[in-house]
């Protein structure tokens, strides 16, 4: 059922607050004065945004009626940014099969020029500092107070934005079917997932209120095949690491969704769960470097996590989908494919979802089923990969025109609401309007809304999925920090320097990477392996890594740069791994030896294009996965905590010690050579 604005908190404590306020509060903060005072609080010269002045108390600057009535407005047209395509009112229908990407590709003008036009409004940020920018509208963002009070007020588990837009979807249009209900049975199947939000957030979701048995199962780019780049990932794996029985990374291990044999490894894996009632899809691309050709650049993973979703889904199911704009017949035609394939399709841009970029959700209700689409997904299957499609899925002539005309009304609405705000936060960070108390009030009202429309409590501590503290207490391991020094004008420049300048930069940035040996005075650090963790052992094979773009063991910064040089025989960067001990006589070791031995022995011999990629789990290799203790001997208890202890002390250390040698001859690598070149 679609959830309306109108109905949302109808009887809340938070309107009663609103009317108290609104007839109770005296009228003695005008505009003006706030202003003129608030002007002289920030030095031009210093380019500090306007948006972080100095907040007041609200006791001694009250606000009027008339702006208490403008904030109530904004917060029902902050919750209200949907539409609905309403497939079930018109007779849309499929082209026959073989009309299917048999035309060249098409446009639409006025949705060209509406591109143009939203073009326009973000080129005028080009010269913003990114990391002044970034910290700007996050202090202008209306749903600013929303993560904090989800966190404190809810004690939620791994709270992101992410968790919160999923929930505030969820809540807003019930992605469980009916069916589910019905059965007690609910299993979803969760693409681009990382770094695993959306799936907190539905278990949050699940138990405060339905009673069913749930199952779950989650892909995205795999944090550690060390193939992936950085740039196409979210690095953040501390509910991966504790949940990987749930993760599938495809038949290569890359995670690559894009992939046809993965994505035929997914849906056997989907398979054996049952029926799959749910489908998300959070991906996306990089599009730092070409902002204005979004659509385009994600269009088709787009397409392949919407085939993917109609193969896995059955009948009745739900899909929920993120894209950006629809001004290319790529994402016209996908949408025509989709209402074609659901009941209800609406298109909704959360509370939660930062205001200026031009993320919105396609909110797919009541599935078919697969036996009814089949004779399309043959042909789906045909162009599914990589590579964005040469023909059109749909010709123009064959899409009709009421159709067209909901999405160019679909496309003004949000390219307005986006455009709005993008010319608000400039006015703002220039300095020509400064709405202090206002924005901290309409945060304020905007949270509790939100907290009311979602109905959101604590759970209790065994409906955790991995566990709060468990989760605030594991280190996402090698996250490097976004890289938003400088404009994106800057960014182009950087890139158009001639090879002595770039290597200059370099030798810059790698200079200034803080990287020292963590254990203090000892030179030599020792660490003792039992043979109880060869249990752990298993060979996972997949796709062979030409280039380390990635590593949990080494800084991601540090690899890029390691990978604009290398053409110099490094000197001087050596380190010495000492083994002691050679265990001759331990029959677990040999035998894994000899499994490593004819498991490559196969691959060669089979000429398959795959490689040993790992031997342990890498929660094995970070301490992150306890061993096993028969709880049933006497003393097991003591044991359990020592032993618990005693091996996540040396795998954390093992962990710390590989990263840090990798990391310090990576740099002093890179310096010789730089060095050597200049």
């Amino acid at each position: 059922m679609t959830g309306t604005m109108e109905g949302i908190g109808h009887n809340s404590n938070w309107k009663r607050d609103f009317h108290h306020r609104n007839n109770s509060w005296d009228a003695t903060h005008s505009s003006s004065s706030s202003s003129s005072s608030s002007s002289s609080l920030v030095n031009k010269n210093e380019r500090l945004p306007h948006s972080f002045g100095p907040q007041r108390d609200f006791k001694k600057s009250k606000l009027t009626r008339e702006t208490y009535r403008e904030i109530h407005e904004r917060v029902l047209q902050h919750f209200g940014k949907k539409f609905s395509f309403d497939p079930s009112l018109h007779t849309w229908q499929l082209p026959e099969p073989d009309e299917m990407f048999a035309t060249d590709d098409w446009q639409e003008d006025r949705l060209q020029h509406m591109k143009e036009a939203l073009n326009a409004v973000k080129s005028k940020l080009n010269d913003y500092n990114l990391g002044d920018w970034h910290k700007h509208t996050r202090a202008m963002n209306m749903a600013a107070y929303i993560l904090k009070a989800v966190k404190n007020r809810c004690q939620a588990e791994f709270v992101t934005q992410a968790w919160c837009k999923f929930y505030e979807i969820v809540a807003t249009y019930d992605l469980v079917p009916e069916s589910a209900n019905t059965d007690g049975c609910f299993n979803s199947l969760h693409l681009c997932e990382a770094p695993g939000a959306f799936i907190a957030a539905l278990n949050h979701y699940l138990k405060l209120n339905k009673h069913l048995s749930w199952k779950w199962l989650s892909t995205t780019l795999n944090p550690y095949y060390e193939g992936n780049p950085l740039s196409c990932m979210i690095n953040d794996d501390r509910f991966i690491l504790h949940t990987l029985e749930n993760w599938t990374f495809g038949a290569d291990f890359t995670g690559n969704l894009m992939d046809t044999s993965n994505f035929k490894h997914i849906l056997k894996e989907s398979q054996k769960m049952g029926d799959v009632l749910l489908v998300t899809a959070d991906g996306s691309i990089d599009c730092q470097e070409n902002p204005g050709e979004q659509e385009h650049i994600v269009s088709a993973l787009h397409y392949c996590e919407a085939v993917t979703a109609l193969h896995a889904l059955a009948a009745g199911g739900s899909f929920l989908l993120k894209i950006f704009t629809i001004y290319e017949h790529d994402t016209i035609c996908l949408l025509y494919l989709l209402c074609c394939a659901f009941k209800h399709v609406n298109i909704y841009k959360p509370a939660t979802s930062k205001e200026g970029n031009s993320e919105v959700y396609v909110v797919c209700l009541e599935y078919i089923g697969s036996e009814l689409m089949e004779p399309w997904l043959k042909i789906l299957r045909q162009h599914y990969g990589e590579e964005k499609q040469q023909k059109a899925m749909f010709p123009r002539q064959l899409i009709p025109d009421s159709f067209i005309r909901r999405v160019f009304e679909c496309a003004e609405k949000f390219k307005n609401l986006q455009v709005a705000v993008i010319e608000r936060n400039i006015a703002v960070f220039e300095g020509i309007d400064q709405p202090f108390e206002f924005n901290w009030k309409l945060r304020d009202m905007v949270t509790e809304h939100y907290i009311e429309h979602c109905k959101l409590t604590k759970l209790k501590d065994d409906d955790y999925i991995v566990g709060k503290h468990k989760l605030m207490e594991t280190v996402a391991l090698n996250v490097g920090p976004k890289n938003e020094e400088g404009s994106f004008n800057d960014r182009c420049k950087k890139r158009k320097l001639d090879p002595s300048e770039q290597l200059r930069v370099l030798q810059d940035e790698v200079t200034n990477l803080e990287i020292k040996w963590p254990f203090e005075d000892e030179d030599i650090k020792w660490l003792t392996f039992q043979q109880k963790l060869l249990k752990k052992f298993s060979i996972r094979i997949g796709k062979p890594i030409h280039t380390v773009e990635s590593s949990k063991f080494c800084m991601g910064p540090l690899l890029g740069m390691h990978n604009q040089v290398g053409f110099i025989k490094p000197h001087k960067q050596d380190c010495a791994v000492i083994f002691c001990g050679y265990r001759s006589g331990s029959h677990t070791l040999l035998s894994c030896i000899e499994d490593i031995a004819n498991e490559m022995g196969r691959l060669d011999k089979e000429g398959l294009k795959q490689a040993v990629l790992a031997l342990v789990p890498i929660s094995v290799l970070c301490g992150y996965e306890q061993e096993e203790i028969d709880e049933t001997q006497p003393g097991s208890d003591v044991r359990q905590e020592d032993q618990s202890e005693e091996k996540i002390n040396v795998d954390i250390d093992f962990h710390r010690c590989v990263t840090h040698i990798n990391n310090l001859c990576v740099k002093e690598r890179i310096i010789h050579v730089v060095n050597a070149v200049l």
